[in-house]
């Protein structure tokens, strides 16, 4: 029933993009944003796994849009009794929180309050489950899992931070009831109502011509080089079927220019010509669905 953490289509996009064109300045900056929360809900998530140990179920980035207001929750934790909304930081350096601010000591730049976050989250989610007839108490916090993070405040008790983690874990695992059938149906319907296209997402802007052509390595992105039938990453020296990076490469591919033809042509030059057009062929004969009968012939995904 619990759920596991997956990266956004728009960290994924940066991923595929990374060693294709030169980011500038704003896009490094948004990856790092994009990759450092990730890593900071897959963290919190370990922890969930590791240190709960009474009945629950964990949803993680939940995308809700509610009379054209957009939120993002990242981990919603269902209990017998009470559901815990977190907002995750994985923050480093440190940071002061004063007058309603919060500060970098390392910049000395004032960031964007996370509580403010919080609490429009909480309000937009409290209107969903008035909506949906469900009554259960929402407590709400923000969750700082970066053991290099510090922040100087006065006590919050909406703030946990990453020497309070144990503790705060602890101190759920007193729950003692049961969830029943009410609280599973409760996350399906919040499963229902999530959003999986963020219409503020912003990503590099990118063209067919400019972009580095090649197959990159699943795990660190890469460049592959050929080995007979199989692809090895320069860098990490991960090891690739050539069928299964060529169909990764298709969906890669696909990713990117969602309304373009699958074609071998298209994917022949797309994978830097590493592959013949015949090996290409084969794949996507194999595991697509072949749109016409031309020459020319396009695919696209069996469905």
């Amino acid at each position: 029933m619990n759920e596991s953490v997956q990266k956004s289509s728009i960290l994924y996009v940066y991923e595929l993009l990374q060693n294709r064109i030169v980011f500038s300045k704003e896009d490094e900056q948004q990856f790092y944003k994009e990759l450092q929360g990730y890593r900071g809900e897959c963290r919190f998530e370990q922890l969930v796994v590791e240190k709960l140990q009474v009945d629950y179920i964990a949803l993680y980035s939940l995308l809700f849009d509610k009379s054209g207001r957009l939120s993002q929750i990242d981990c919603l934790l269902i209990f017998a009794t009470k559901l815990l909304l977190v907002e995750v930081k994985n923050f480093e350096n440190e940071y002061a929180y004063f007058d309603d601010q919060f500060t970098s000591l390392r910049t000395n730049k004032v960031i964007a309050n996370p509580l403010h976050q919080l609490n429009r989250t909480e309000i937009l989610l409290k209107e969903i489950l008035l909506s949906l007839n469900i009554h259960l108490p929402v407590l709400p916090y923000v969750a700082f899992v970066n053991d290099r993070f510090t922040l100087y405040m006065k006590p919050n008790d909406k703030i946990v931070l990453p020497t309070q983690l144990q503790g705060f874990f602890s101190h759920l695992n007193n729950e003692r009831a049961t969830l029943n059938a009410t609280h599973i149906a409760l996350a399906e319907k919040l499963r229902a109502l999530h959003k999986t296209e963020n219409r503020f997402a912003r990503t590099p802007s990118y063209e067919w011509a400019t972009l580095r052509k090649g197959i990159t390595c699943v795990h660190c992105r890469s460049w592959m080089t050929r080995e007979y039938r199989h692809m090895s990453c320069t860098r990490c020296k991960y090891r690739e079927s050539l069928a299964s990076a060529v169909v990764r490469s298709i969906v890669e591919y696909a990713t990117l220019f969602p309304d373009a033809l699958i074609t071998t042509e298209r994917i022949h030059e797309w994978v830097g010509e590493m592959v013949s057009i015949r090996t290409i062929l084969s794949t996507l004969q194999m595991y697509f669905h072949k749109e016409n009968s031309r020459k020319n012939a396009s695919y696209r995904f069996i469905t």
